[in-house]
């Protein structure tokens, strides 16, 4: 087992360096969302809204956003009107971009001005309680007067801020239109900095979208290394640090114009994007209109023509973690032999429920609680800081590992073994045991909804067959090492190891 394994994270650490050889696959997207006008800026929020642009629905011909269902592989049902007060039924409303963080949709509303030059400016709508509040619009310097600023996405600083990417013809630019981007904290914007080289240039960027995940930014341009008309680039960074942008291989571009690339979904295999090219919908004009496209990742050639070859049948025992903290290590060699432990901010998933389930996933709260890195740093005195620190390289660790045991996973069950996974939950020791249970039944459930929905559902058809079978054990507080008659601040680090999930058992036979 142990060469397996050692192939697997040789594999696994290729990953990265490999991303840029990866194939894919595009789709037309049906007249359930496409019209013979333009479709445009698709966006996934929750994991279940498609949220899109549309120009020609309605009495008055105006861009307007829309909303479909989508499904765990990007599948998408029929397109309706969204009845959020986000609409401008005077103005073309459009180019949404979610923060997930923050529960705020930016957008634009656009409208011509007395020359016939359309201008845009960006907004931004809260959502309270479940509901969508109205937009207003962002402030500082982002929407400069006499100029057009679109097309915003959304990215975040190691405080939690927003950082949020937009596009304008503003001067101070490389030419034409650019990606800029400014810090907003508290819903108030601060100073916009151009993104600078490589990754504007003297031709147009537009339509980026930040992929927080990877830390790609994507966005299109007219530069002239690609196929034709306005391809897709990408560039790996943040803020003011960007790697040299490549266009992305065909299918994904064409000679026509491809545009408004965007990720779906926390694994990165699969998204949408807009084009022209030749099987988009028209009415006069075979060129004139965008329509929606579902792009998803192929299976490596090398990797289907030499599939690895299965150990025989095993059980992998994984050990209980060790609760006290350690010092930082320059780094952490994976490893199965002992018990993988998933953190999780306080009171999380679904704060405030009393509901054994949940619908987000492990990774949607995993990304969310790696964004308050810095505001656990900061309430530690400088004696403990290291703890903190070491702390959350421990939870990246986990997670990676985790990432790495759903590989092994999808091996052994496509080899026809049966597997089974012991899934123990905690919470710490605020709340009540009664809510500490349905609390860390919550924890399980969202690890079980990250098998689920992992690579774009791989392993779902296992847990619906039982070929994958999960054991869970919510034990709330009652269990967790922290009931000693101790409460500690909820950014302490003894605290923060009692809110977990262990992976303790690996059964396959």
């Amino acid at each position: 087992m142990s060469r397996f394994v050692s192939l697997l994270i040789f594999v696994f650490c290729l990953l990265p360096i490999l991303s840029f050889a990866q194939r894919y696959d595009v789709s037309h997207l049906s007249t359930k969302v496409n019209t013979v006008g333009s479709e445009t800026g698709a966006v996934v929020l929750d994991d279940a809204l498609l949220l899109y642009s549309s120009h020609g629905i309605g009495d008055k011909d105006l861009m307007q956003l829309r909303l479909a269902s989508v499904d765990s592989l990007g599948r998408t049902g029929r397109g309706r009107n969204c009845t959020w007060p986000i609409n401008n039924k005077r103005t073309h409303t459009g180019n949404a971009a979610y923060d997930a963080q923050h529960d705020r949709l930016f957008y634009t509303l656009c409208e011509a001005d007395d020359t016939g030059a359309i201008q845009c400016a960006v907004w931004m709508a809260q959502r309270r309680n479940g509901r969508w509040q109205r937009g207003r619009r962002l402030g500082g310097d982002v929407n400069l007067s006499g100029y057009t600023n679109t097309h915003p996405t959304v990215g975040y600083q190691p405080d939690g801020s927003t950082l949020l990417y937009f596009v304008s013809d503003r001067p101070g630019g490389l030419g034409g239109l650019d990606i800029w981007y400014v810090v907003v904290r508290d819903e108030v914007a601060g100073r916009c900095v151009n993104l600078g080289a490589p990754v504007n240039s003297a031709a147009d960027e537009l339509t980026p979208f930040y992929d927080t995940t990877s830390r790609t930014l994507y966005f299109s341009s007219d530069r002239t290394d690609g196929l034709g008309g306005y391809d897709i680039y990408r560039s790996t960074g943040d803020r003011d640090a960007w790697q040299r942008p490549k266009p992305l291989p065909a299918p994904i571009n064409s000679k026509y114009n491809d545009l408004y690339f965007t990720v779906g979904t926390a694994c990165g295999c699969w998204g949408f994007l807009s084009s022209n090219r030749e099987d988009s919908m028209f009415e006069t004009d075979s060129s004139c209109c965008n329509d929606l496209y579902r792009w998803r990742l192929l299976p490596d050639k090398k990797e289907e023509a030499n599939p690895p070859t299965p150990e025989p049948s095993n059980t992998l025992t994984l050990q209980p973690s060790n609760p006290e903290p350690t010092p930082p290590t320059q780094s952490h060699t994976p490893s199965f032999t002992q018990s993988i432990v998933l953190f999780f901010h306080n009171d999380q998933p679904d704060a405030g429920s009393w509901s054994d389930r949940t619908e987000q996933t492990y990774f949607q709260t995993y990304n969310r609680y790696m964004f308050r890195r810095e505001e656990y740093i900061a309430a530690a005195d400088s004696a403990t800081r290291w703890q903190v620190e070491s702390f959350f390289d421990e939870a990246r660790y986990n997670c990676d590992r985790f990432e790495q045991l759903m590989e092994y996973m999808r091996d052994d069950l496509e080899a026809g073994r049966k597997v089974e996974v012991t899934l123990q939950g905690y919470a710490s020791t605020p709340h009540t045991g009664s809510y500490n249970m349905h609390l860390s039944a919550r924890r399980i459930a969202s690890v079980v909804n990250q098998l689920r929905q992992w690579k774009g559902g791989v392993l779902s058809r296992y847990l619906d067959s039982g070929q994958l079978q999960v054991q869970v054990l919510p034990y709330g507080s009652q269990t967790a090492a922290a009931l000693k008659g101790r409460v500690d601040p909820v950014f302490s680090v003894e605290m923060a190891r009692e809110r977990r999930v262990e992976i303790v058992g690996y059964q396959c036979r």
